[in-house]
């Protein structure tokens, strides 16, 4: 796919451009971002992705660079409601979740624990 240029994006495009411009040079998790903008984090990711395949976004360089590693997680039992869940990352970085915290916020929380040295 041929890179398209900046000037060519549509408003729309050109809209969702700002924004994961902003969010990169705020060091906010996406999530985050997309919730104090009011803006559909679903929608926020559909537009990173399709943004970069156009060439016009791609990710800053972030400080760290260790390879996130997958370690297996096994859960006997999680109550449906519940107030907060305290995780201990193999690199001993300790990751406290409130309750209501939906799955794409949650893995973007995880992988930059995981990262962190």
């Amino acid at each position: 796919m041929e890179k398209k240029r900046i000037k060519d994006l549509n408003n729309r495009q050109r809209s969702w451009l700002y924004h994961l411009k902003k969010c990169a040079a705020s060091g906010r998790l996406r999530c985050e971002y997309a919730k104090e903008h009011g803006l559909n984090y679903s929608t926020f990711e559909r537009m990173r992705n399709r943004l970069g395949m156009l060439g016009v976004w791609s990710e800053p360089d972030r400080e760290f660079s260790a390879t996130p590693s997958f370690q297996k997680v096994a859960i006997s039992s999680l109550p449906s409601r519940y107030e907060s869940i305290s995780l201990t990352m193999p690199n001993g970085v300790v990751v406290l979740i409130a309750g209501g915290l939906d799955s794409g916020c949650l893995g973007e929380i995880l992988d930059m624990a995981a990262r962190i040295q």
